[in-house]
This record gives structure tokens, sequence and C-alpha cells, in this order.
């Protein structure tokens, strides 16, 4: 968990440094739907890690101008890579969940099936 929530603020950090000079949002709108929709999907995946997965959405909402951020959630931009991410997202096996949200993502009943029977 801290090692995708590392990666993710590292990765947001780097863009925000990146395109700071160049536009009114320091991050393109394609990056913070990316961030979002991954955050969104392993919220969904992970539930009991969900807050700190918000926690980290919102430290990275902190070091962008509300204004602008609001205005790229807004437009059809960031809505439409969202959705194509989201939907990517929707795609992945088990492991490849796992390895990008962090813990496990399978299921309680998938852990009971696969620990050893006493």
């Amino acid at each position: 968990m801290k090692i995708f929530r590392t990666l993710l603020l590292g990765a947001a950090a780097t863009t925000l440094l990146s395109q700071f000079a160049s536009a009114e949002l320091p991050i393109s709108k394609q990056a913070l739907a990316q961030i979002d929709a991954t955050i969104e999907f392993c919220s969904q995946q992970k539930p009991e890690a969900a807050q700190n997965f918000k926690d980290t959405a919102a430290a990275i909402a902190k070091q962008l101008p509300a204004k602008d951020l609001e205005s790229a959630r807004a437009s059809d931009d960031y809505k439409s890579a969202r959705k194509s991410i989201i939907d990517d997202l929707q795609k992945l096996n088990k492991e490849a969940v796992n390895n990008m949200c962090g813990g496990t993502a399978a299921s309680k009943e998938d852990s009971k099936e696969s620990s050893p029977k006493k």
C-alpha cells in the first residue's frame, strides 16, 4: 500500500513539476483522469483501504489550483479519458489489480478457498 501511494504521489509530483510552467493546470487532463480513475478503481477493489486512497487524492488535489482542477474535471477531454481508463482497469485480472492497488484484490471468499484446510 505504501509503495502504491509513494509511486502515485511521485508520478503526480513529477508530472506537476514538469508541466507547471506550461499550463494553467500544472497537470494534463489525461494525467489527472488517470490518477482519479486509478484511485477510484482501487478504492472499489480494496474498500478496506479506500480512506488511504482518498487521502492520496486529497494530497494531490492540494497541489493544484481548485478552480483549475474543477474546470479540468468538468471538461469533455477529462471525462472521456477517465471513462476510457476505468474501462481498461475493469478488464484487468486479479493479479494485475493486486499489483496495481497493493495488497490482495481477491475477495474474502477467494482467500478462504485458497487457504490450506485443516
